[in-house]
């Protein structure tokens, strides 16, 4: 009797912690970031929230998923990223999310630049048909693997000595990485082997560990290729064992530019134009795959004469006017003062991988014109957003 007693005790004692903790959650002064200053009382409240939070975390994520989450699916993920959030963040989470995406958002936290691969290089990853580039069972191929020795390999092109298929393909030439699956075939004892680029020592991680005994072990996963025209990308190490090695690619990590690009030329001359078409600025894009280009170009025209002036020019990669895509500027009357009108202007192209050069073309069309601090710039990008 008394231990049921105890349990409806402590049943009750938690509803009332669970409470507490939400009605602390939704004081906007509790939740809030204390600001520089604040009192000791108000850092107490902050600091009792955030235990009463931590304290049953479990009860805080599970209100939150039953809350905002949509499927099993979303519940599950959701479940998972909130096992790791802070008692600051569920706070948070609790005071102002409205959505899921709110959540997304507060979990995400500040928005950094898009970094694929690298730190300092931006690279893409192209997947292949699996192509098997190492197999030592084949004959010529080097047999097995005595303990502590090491072998050099291609990881494309023609890998038929390595064992390998007659060829495989790499979709843009020498990779800076390469995904693989590697299995071990034993031969005599146990061991590990590891895999590295071909040019550093060998990590002090394995890529694949084997066991004497079992017919075959097979791991997959990226390694870091030396690049290096014409040279072997990868090193292979055996560790104790005697081991029969297979390796098929998977996919190849290329560097890339390919976020975007952009170029400009610009100044401050003024050019006096005449009635033949005439190149007044022009710049050039090198797009390293198809995609689409967006050309701006502005300055003013300087209308100076007694008489009607008008300028005209129009964004082209040819040289000479492109009358489909004009914008001019003119006078209306004649004997007017010297005029000064500003052009802005912006066109798209559609482009192929290469260079493309696109100039900004003018004309006089009547009277004395001249075009002055004039710019051109153009912006690459691989695909429409």
């Amino acid at each position: 009797m008394k231990q049921k007693q105890f349990l409806t005790i402590l049943i009750v004692a938690l509803m009332c912690m669970s409470i507490a903790q939400w009605a602390l959650a939704a004081d906007e002064e509790s939740a809030e970031i204390v600001p520089a200053g604040a009192s000791s009382e108000t850092e107490a409240a902050l600091a009792e929230l955030f235990q009463s939070i931590e304290a049953d975390k479990s009860a805080v994520v599970g209100d939150i998923i039953d809350r905002f989450a949509t499927n099993d699916v979303t519940a599950d993920q959701l479940e998972a990223t909130l096992a790791g959030a802070s008692a600051a963040t569920l706070a948070e989470i609790i005071e102002n999310a409205d959505s899921l995406e709110d959540i997304n958002s507060f979990l995400a936290g500040p928005e950094d630049a898009l970094r694929v691969g690298d730190l300092t290089e931006d690279y893409t990853y192209t997947p292949v048909s699996p192509c098997r580039i190492v197999d030592t069972r084949k004959p010529g191929a080097g047999g097995a693997f005595s303990p502590s020795q090491s072998r050099e390999y291609f990881v494309y092109g023609l890998v038929g000595a390595q064992g390998g298929s007659a060829i495989c393909f790499s979709p843009n030439g020498e990779p800076r990485g390469v995904h693989l699956n590697v299995t071990a075939v034993p031969v005599d004892g146990s061991g590990n082997f590891k895999i590295y680029p071909a040019n550093v020592g060998p990590p002090n991680a394995s890529f694949v560990n084997y066991r004497s005994g079992v017919q075959n072990v097979a791991n997959a996963g990226t390694v870091k290729a030396y690049y290096a025209i014409g040279e072997r990308e990868i090193e292979v190490r055996n560790s104790f064992g005697n081991s029969h090695l297979v390796i098929d690619v998977l996919g190849y990590y290329h560097s890339t530019e390919h976020l975007a690009g952009a170029d400009f030329a610009g100044g401050d001359q003024n050019l006096p134009l005449g009635a033949t078409d005439t190149t007044v600025r022009s710049t050039s894009i090198s797009a390293p795959a198809a995609g689409r280009v967006i050309v701006n170009a502005s300055g003013y025209f300087l209308l100076s004469s007694a008489g009607i002036d008008t300028g005209r020019c129009s964004i082209t990669t040819g040289t000479t006017l492109d009358a489909s895509h004009l914008f001019l500027a003119g006078e209306r009357t004649v004997g007017g003062a010297m005029t000064f009108v500003p052009f802005a202007s912006t066109r798209g192209f559609v482009v192929s991988a290469g260079t493309t050069t696109f100039r900004l073309v003018c004309n006089r069309f009547a009277g004395t014109v001249v075009v002055g601090d004039s710019n051109i710039n153009a912006i690459w990008v691989p695909r429409a957003y």
